[in-house]
């Protein structure tokens, strides 16, 4: 409304011979902004108005203040240039944008020998789109700001849940025992989904909530309304990581075994209702971020014999190849390695050799 706007900048306004908006999350929500554009509406401006697209919102559509979605709404088209994802537009988009601001045709303003007659106009075009970044820029620092300002109420109010959580589920079971200390642990935020809802990963470190193997790091699934839900027990494990994946759910990789001090990422996967142990995958000393050949490693069938005897010469070995070097010496004939999966061919087995040390062997070293 005008009332929203003061006396110098409604002056502005009616001087001006163009209003460039840009389109983004946070100015779509801004009332300042939707004064602004339906001041010009009211005065029958509404052709000055230029649009720079910055982002656009999940379902791909540009996000524009109230007035101007409703015109839009009932048929009027607006000038525009898509900036999303760039850092600068082009110049044939920028050259675009300043034809309709100064009212001439595209290819006079592109062609070369009608841009030297206009290099006045061209100046004028580029000192109005320089002023439309450091306004863009204004907006997406705004826009950082306040998601980290949403990110951060999100876990405030997931901590205060799992810590009432904890008091209910401590006096549930011990009616007498006094109020216990709660201590929670997170370790991670995310959008696992795509929903907007923060999820987390929480360790719950108070006394009573960890067994004699240690605490268990679980992920929780943000719903909304204060709701949470555990989609994930990722026990004994390492900092989880997350990426991105097909079917609307990110993947969780955590390490639970290690080989030769080189971790064995254990990926889970979405299933429906929860996340689920898919696969393992060894880098054998690349980073996480710049492993694109892992070794895969299918989980053993939950009908499979967990234990297996290894022969006096088998080797537990670094990786799945005859020339990697030893992790372990075996003592005697009778040792016991766990089997946690199989290497992608068949030919190697991994085992956890004591406390998730694991390493490789052949198949055919390993008897039943």
């Amino acid at each position: 409304m005008a009332s929203d706007l003061g006396a110098e900048l409604i002056a502005a306004l009616d001087r001006s011979c163009r209003l460039i908006l840009i389109a983004s999350r946070a100015s779509a929500e801004s009332r300042y902004v939707d004064a602004e554009v339906r001041h010009l509406v009211d005065a029958g401006r509404l052709d000055d108005v230029r649009v720079v697209v910055l982002e656009k919102t999940a379902d791909g559509a540009v996000p524009l203040p109230p007035v101007l979605a409703r015109v839009v709404s009932q048929g009027w088209e607006p000038l525009w240039l898509d900036a999303e994802r760039t850092s600068r537009p082009d110049q044939q988009a920028v050259v675009r944008l300043a034809a309709g601001m100064l009212g001439v045709s595209f290819d006079a303003l592109w062609r070369r020998d009608v841009r030297r007659r206009i290099t006045g106009l061209l100046a004028a075009a580029a000192a109005l789109v320089l002023v439309a970044s450091v306004v863009g820029a204004v907006l997406v620092r705004q826009r950082d700001a306040t998601d980290e300002l949403r990110t951060a109420h999100q876990e405030s109010a997931f901590r205060a849940y799992l810590t009432q959580a904890t008091v209910d589920k401590v006096r549930e079971d011990d009616p007498g025992r006094p109020p216990p200390d709660v201590q929670i642990d997170i370790l991670r935020s995310d959008d696992l989904n795509g929903d907007s809802w923060m999820d987390f990963f929480a360790i719950n470190r108070t006394p009573g909530f960890c067994g004699s193997g240690g605490c268990a790091t679980e992920a929780y699934l943000g719903e909304g309304d204060g709701r949470y839900r555990v989609v994930a027990n990722l026990f004994g494990s390492g900092a989880p990581h997350t990426r991105a994946a097909d079917g609307g759910y990110k993947q969780i990789l955590t390490a639970f075994y290690s080989v030769d001090g080189e971790p064995v990422y254990s990926v889970f996967r979405w299933n429906g209702t929860e996340y689920a142990l898919y696969r393992f995958e060894f880098c054998n000393g690349v980073r996480l971020e710049y492993c694109s050949r892992p070794v895969l490693i299918t989980p053993r069938a939950d009908d499979e014999r967990t234990t297996l005897p290894l022969t006096e010469k088998s080797k537990v070995l670094a990786g799945p190849a005859s020339g990697s070097p030893p992790v372990r010496v075996m003592e005697a004939a009778g040792d016991y390695g766990v089997f946690v999966g199989t290497v992608e061919g068949g030919a190697w087995l991994l085992i956890d050799v004591l406390k998730a040390r694991a390493g490789f062997v052949r198949r055919s070293d390993a008897t039943r």
